[in-house]
């Protein structure tokens, strides 16, 4: 049996590509975490699984190189084409020996962020990662978040030890200790 209908309305008809379907799925079950254990475990789950992925991933970009460490130069590059790659909107403020800081105007997860904070700790888990792993410590602060409301985000990656404020989180080198 062969049926077709055709949908006049179609460009009324959300658009789900694989990217999108998987954004959208993210947020609806960051949000039914969020709602069912609160935001500080739903962050919680969320940090596990950024760092398994923050793991890999710096391994990845480290082999890449064919070096043990990043430069900050190279650390912010490796972070912006990271997101790029995942749609984000990602780019360079500034960067010197002390810190990096990012710009974003496109969460990778859309509009399915708003709302939903706890998806922020894949950001701050796979650049803290990434950084510490390259320089043996990092803390990276999400200064602004759109996911918080903000109309982007504003994410400083320290890479020499901080006083640690509301909205940071520092990383360890795998090799010092795991974190």
């Amino acid at each position: 049996m062969n049926i077709s209908y055709d949908f006049e309305a179609e460009e009324k008809l959300a658009s789900r590509d694989p990217a999108g379907f998987f954004a959208e799925m993210l947020g609806e079950l960051s949000q039914v975490l969020q709602e069912a254990v609160g935001h500080d475990d739903a962050e919680g789950f969320t940090t596990i699984i950024a760092a398994r992925m923050g793991n890999r991933i710096s391994a990845e970009y480290s082999a890449s190189q064919g070096a043990d460490g990043l430069s900050a130069e190279a650390l912010a590059a490796a972070m912006v084409h990271l997101k790029s790659k995942l749609e984000g909107g990602f780019s360079i403020v500034s960067v010197d020996d002390e810190k990096i800081v990012l710009r974003n105007s496109a969460c990778p997860f859309g509009k399915h962020v708003v709302g939903r904070p706890s998806l922020c700790a894949m950001t701050s888990n796979v650049f803290g990662r990434i950084a510490a792993d390259s320089n043996g410590y990092a803390a990276v602060d999400l200064e602004k978040a759109i996911a918080r409301g903000d109309a982007e985000c504003l994410v400083t990656v320290h890479l020499q030890p901080q006083n640690i404020s509301q909205h940071m989180r520092e990383y360890i080198s795998r090799d010092d200790t795991d974190v």
